[in-house]
């Protein structure tokens, strides 16, 4: 519903209660705009870190770098979302800009 003020607030509430809640962060980090991407980027940093390995965690981290033009990073958790899961088209569209971005045309290709 394009709600997302009142989503990033009940994430934020959920973290708060419980501050372990994966789906919170991965959620909270999604409805984040690109000028909170640093919040988003502390906390997906975060739970990466701590040894978590879903590939949407990543590619959620990659949104978020590429959201605060941070390309090499976005590239690295891609590539590392891509290695879990490589049946995802998504995710070849966002590594393949970021490579075009990059100058990278015959990687984007």
């Amino acid at each position: 519903a394009h709600r997302y003020e009142e989503a990033q607030h009940l994430f934020t509430r959920a973290l708060a209660a419980d501050d372990g809640n994966l789906s919170a962060a991965y959620n909270l980090a999604g409805a984040s705009s690109p000028g909170e991407s640093k919040e988003a980027v502390v906390l997906l940093e975060r739970y990466l870190d701590g040894g978590a390995e879903d590939p949407g965690i990543g590619e959620r981290l990659g949104d978020a770098y590429f959201a605060a033009k941070r390309l090499d990073d976005a590239a690295i958790r891609y590539e590392a979302s891509l290695e879990r899961d490589p049946g995802r088209p998504d995710l070849h569209a966002k590594l393949g800009t970021v490579y075009t971005l990059r100058g990278k045309l015959p990687d984007a290709e």
